[in-house]
């Protein structure tokens, strides 16, 4: 039933963490596997469950002595939603909304989930990333900036007007760039440089789902 590994730190993705105590810090596409590696946080020797989009418990996983762990699924295809709950040493259950979104295919709409915490991964190809008016506190971790090749990250009108509005609220954290939008909700683009984000980089919609 699992497919869990030991507990491993992602030192690149250590800084952007969905939650405190319970979250994700990675999702990873592993190439022409398609499987996908997830890590995050729990509490130290805590039995971590990864659940899929429908709420099912697909394998678990143990976190170190830091509170870190991994878990790598199965093959998987499409866009993929994972969720976790952990189980203390004390044998509480405690649950989270935290979820992780994986592109898998290329050429996606990655949709953010309102209000929660999310980490969000395009995989392969040139994906589009969408937020609503509430966000939450997310992290992209594979977002590809710049001209040419590059992908998109679209706001609601209602969070940022404009291209300067983002760069405005946008700040370099040691190798992220994290974006307040203010009230609890920012977006975090793991390994990027602020210098790097580029007007064609987004997108400004009143509805938050592209035409």
């Amino acid at each position: 039933m699992s497919n869990g590994n030991s507990a491993a730190s992602n030192k690149k993705n250590a800084t952007a963490t969905t939650g405190d105590d319970l979250g994700f810090s990675l999702a990873k596409l592993n190439g022409k596997a398609s499987t996908v590696t997830l890590g995050g946080v729990a509490e130290a020797g805590a039995t971590v469950s990864i659940l899929d989009g429908r709420g099912n418990v697909i394998g678990s996983t143990t976190a170190d002595r830091n509170g870190e762990w991994q878990f790598k699924t199965g093959k998987v295809s499409g866009i993929q939603s994972f969720g976790i709950s952990m189980t203390g040493r004390d044998g509480i259950v405690r649950t989270t909304t935290d979820t992780a979104i994986v592109g898998t295919m290329g050429g996606e709409i990655i949709q953010d989930v309102s209000g929660q915490d999310n980490i969000l991964s395009g995989g392969q190809g040139i994906d589009r990333f969408v937020f609503g008016n509430v966000f939450g506190r997310d992290i992209i971790t594979d977002f590809i900036p710049g001209y040419g090749t590059h992908e998109v990250i679209q706001f609601n009108l209602n969070t940022f007007s404009d291209y300067a509005a983002v760069m405005a609220n946008a700040t370099q954290v040691g190798n992220n760039v994290v974006i307040d939008a203010g009230n609890g909700n920012t977006l975090t683009l793991v390994g990027i440089q602020r210098a790097d984000l580029k007007d064609v980089n987004f997108a400004f919609f009143g509805d938050p789902l592209p035409m």
